[in-house]
């Protein structure tokens, strides 16, 4: 005999349920279009700045790339951070939730430009990029005795990189000279696909640790009374 047909349908309650986040996402996003509507620069602020510049298709593309890195990083040091804290494991959920912060807090300042843009008049180019960077120190302080139990070469590797393009910028000021900008950007976006790589790898590491352990405490503990001192001496 056939298995009968387990899936059944959502209820209206239910219904309300799964679309009450989509409710606050949009109220947010067309609250985000009044406030484009209301200041008048539409085609700036909503059309590709490609099509709005009328320059080429490939204009900023390496930096959009760059943008695409830190958001994976971010991503998924957030993923795995979720999936240590169901766990059980919320040391690594922490240590995984403080490199989401941080990569999050890099990913908006190059996405918009805050230490370059209207933060730096009140505190200066150099103060506003100490403040973006004050989560990636406390996170490299903070864990970095679970970083040496990483891939930390890859971390060091991210890190050489931006602190490169830092100090570039800071002792020749490249401005727009093409050679110049290669010297101080070029670094920074290996430094950020450094970055990106660095997340995923520990992430997935950490991830599977996680699940394969979950899984020997869930066999050991359909074993019975003996496994649980298993459990306990493997803890």
């Amino acid at each position: 005999m056939a298995g009968s047909e387990r899936r059944r349908g959502f209820s209206a309650s239910q219904q309300l349920q799964i679309i009450a986040p989509l409710v606050f996402v949009w109220a947010a996003g067309f609250s985000i279009l009044a406030a484009v509507a209301v200041r008048g620069q539409v085609g700036e602020l909503l059309l590709d700045p490609t099509y709005a510049s009328g320059g080429a298709w490939y204009l900023g593309a390496v930096s959009q790339l760059g943008i695409l890195a830190w958001t994976i990083g971010a991503g998924a040091a957030a993923a795995a951070s979720w999936v240590s804290f169901q766990t059980t494991r919320i040391l690594a959920a922490k240590f995984l939730r403080g490199g989401a912060i941080a990569g999050a807090v890099l990913l908006i300042d190059d996405l918009f430009a805050i230490h370059s843009g209207p933060l730096s008049r009140f505190l200066g180019k150099t103060g506003t990029q100490l403040i973006v960077l004050v989560p990636m120190v406390w996170l490299l302080v903070r864990f970095r005795t679970d970083i040496l139990r990483t891939r930390w070469q890859v971390l060091l590797c991210s890190l050489a990189g931006l602190g490169l393009s830092a100090v570039v910028d800071f002792v020749i000021s490249p401005g727009r000279l093409d050679y110049a900008v290669l010297a101080e950007d070029g670094p920074k976006f290996l430094g950020v696909l450094a970055w990106g790589t660095y997340w995923v790898m520990t992430g997935r590491d950490i991830v599977v640790s996680a699940l394969r352990l979950q899984g020997t405490q869930s066999f050991q503990g359909e074993q019975g009374p003996q496994s649980e001192q298993g459990l306990q001496s493997a803890a």
